[in-house]
């Protein structure tokens, strides 16, 4: 099962998801090399940097973890 979002810039987004594992976050933008990593179980802040298309230089994926109720206010902030 595959989960897609357009967002804008600094999107917001979330992703229940119920079958089996493993899960990958795949991260596409015109202009910017695309990235894959394995998802990860559990409730995160995640934040991404693309790398330009004509660029040598990769990506980065950082994931830092938060609480539930973190995670509850953000979907209360507008976080669908």
């Amino acid at each position: 099962m595959a989960f897609h979002s357009r967002r804008p810039r600094g999107g917001c987004f979330t992703i229940h998801q119920a079958d089996a594992l493993p899960h990958a976050l795949v991260i596409v933008a015109d202009g910017f090399k695309p990235i894959e990593v394995p998802a990860k179980f559990g409730h995160f802040e995640v934040q991404v940097k693309l790398a330009p298309s004509n660029s040598e230089s990769a990506g980065e994926v950082v994931w830092k973890s938060i609480t539930e109720d973190a995670y509850l206010r953000a979907v209360g902030n507008g976080c669908p």
